[in-house]
């Protein structure tokens, strides 16, 4: 029997392969990699910003330059941090209870281990209250926890409905023609009642949505205020401004064009300053500068200049009365890039700090609060941000929505906690579903279970 010499190195060489793939599969020393850079990424289907809440899943993924992630030679072993555990490369896991939770992961690939771990919180979801999105301010809280919410979208019918713990307990509906200026906030009487602005309206309601009065105001405010004597508005129209001041009851007692002029600039907003006077805010040429100069006037409801302070950078528009100072707040676009600025000032228009903060923060709408030294602000896409008394520090910065979502109001409940009001965004194939949602959130960032 002859052999074929030719076939024998074939013959060798494939037995080498072999040998050598079997030899590799059984591999059990493995080198473990200290310093490698896998993370575990992650998203979350009910929330946003990686806000995650019991009821919807959550996916991971690996995130490396150590190895390539969807080698199918790539072993994972996830732990998932309730029991449960995976071994796809992108594990969906829906957790049932609230709490912390930690993750861990480990791929192997050929002779090496990598690890990572990271920690994921589970909060309880914010209840959806209406299917249809709706814009609106509260109005109102009772000490059992009730709530007034004027509902003042233009294109539908206005309604006052009153909610405990995201449940409805009565929805009452007021005149089609109101378009509710939500940019000034209402005032609540002592006696419970509540009062806002529609149009050239002041209206007068109970806080189950009963109108009491409607009475008319010559000038369009922009803005309203609670004042020793009763109530003042102003009226900001180009670059004229005007003072009009009314009684307890809405009547209106005197009307001025009272705002000092500063020569090479207008007025760019209007707001109260205290219960006795307001502030002028005035700008250069208008252009949307951060270095630009500006002049900050607090006026009297006399019309008499009560102090002015001039900035070498724009104090910004809003400004909102704190217990030992005021906050300031601007916003500029450079391009594409958004800057925004909150400016704490005291009782005589000092700077005291001065903060540039996220160009994540949407600034149609916020409502701040002071918590001890701290403020506590809640923006417009429904996300907040705790800042420390002296500025220099965030102590937490969230997201509360679901979707994700946009904030319409928020209000500081009689037990300490806030609630918020917004618009859940859902987009399916056929059609935006945009359920109205609310969650309670306290002082540390945490979304309370009703």
């Amino acid at each position: 029997m002859k052999t074929n010499k030719r076939a024998l190195p074939i013959f060798f060489f494939l037995l080498f392969l072999v040998l050598n793939f079997s030899c590799k599969k059984k591999i059990t020393n493995f080198i473990e990699v200290t310093n490698s850079d896998l993370v575990i990424n992650m998203t979350c289907d009910g929330g946003y910003w990686e806000r995650c809440y019991t009821g919807f899943a959550v996916r991971f993924s690996p995130n490396t330059g150590d190895f390539p992630e969807t080698d199918p030679d790539v072993i994972y072993e996830w732990d998932l941090g309730d029991g449960s555990t995976s071994s796809e490369i992108l594990p969906y896991h829906e957790y049932e209870s609230i709490g912390t939770y930690t993750i861990k992961v480990k791929a192997t690939f050929e002779e090496f281990q990598y690890l990572a771990e990271r920690t994921i919180e589970i909060e309880i979801p914010p209840t959806i209250i209406e299917e249809e999105s709706q814009r609106g301010i509260f109005l109102h809280q009772t000490t059992d926890g009730i709530y007034s919410f004027l509902y003042i979208d233009p294109n539908i019918d206005k309604y006052v409905t009153r909610y405990q713990e995201g449940n409805i307990l009565s929805k009452k509906k007021l005149f089609q023609h109101y378009t509710i200026n939500s940019e000034i906030a209402p005032i609540q009487k002592a006696n419970g009642n509540i009062v806002f602005v529609e149009g050239n309206d002041l209206i007068e309601i109970k806080p189950d949505g009963e109108i009491i009065s409607e009475k008319y105001l010559y000038a369009n405010p922009t803005s309203f205020f609670k004042s020793l004597s009763g109530y003042s508005s102003t009226n900001k129209l180009g670059d004229d401004a005007s003072l009009s001041k009314y009684d307890n009851e809405g009547n209106q007692l005197e009307y001025n064009n009272i705002f000092p002029f500063v020569e090479n600039y207008i007025v760019e907003g209007v707001t109260q300053a205290a219960a006795d006077s307001f502030f002028v805010t005035h700008i250069g040429n208008g252009n949307q500068v951060v270095e630009q100069n500006s002049i900050l006037q607090r006026i009297d409801f006399e019309g008499n200049e009560v102090w002015k302070k001039e900035y070498d950078f724009q104090i910004g528009s809003r400004i909102d009365l704190l217990s030992d100072g005021y906050l300031a707040h601007y916003s500029f676009f450079i391009g594409s890039s958004k800057s925004h600025f909150l400016t704490k000032l005291d009782f005589q228009g000092n700077v005291i700090w001065r903060k540039e903060i996220s160009e994540n923060y949407n600034y149609i709408r916020y409502s701040i609060f002071e918590e001890g030294d701290d403020l506590i602000i809640f923006f417009d896409n429904m996300r907040g941000i705790r800042i420390s008394g002296s500025g220099l520090s965030t102590v937490w910065d969230k997201t509360f929505g679901f979707g994700p979502s946009v904030f319409k109001h928020a209000i500081r409940n009689v037990n300490g906690n806030f609630t918020l009001m917004g618009t859940r965004y859902q987009y399916s194939s056929s059609e935006d579903v945009k359920p109205s949602i609310m969650v309670e959130v306290n002082s540390d960032g945490k979304i309370i279970e009703w």
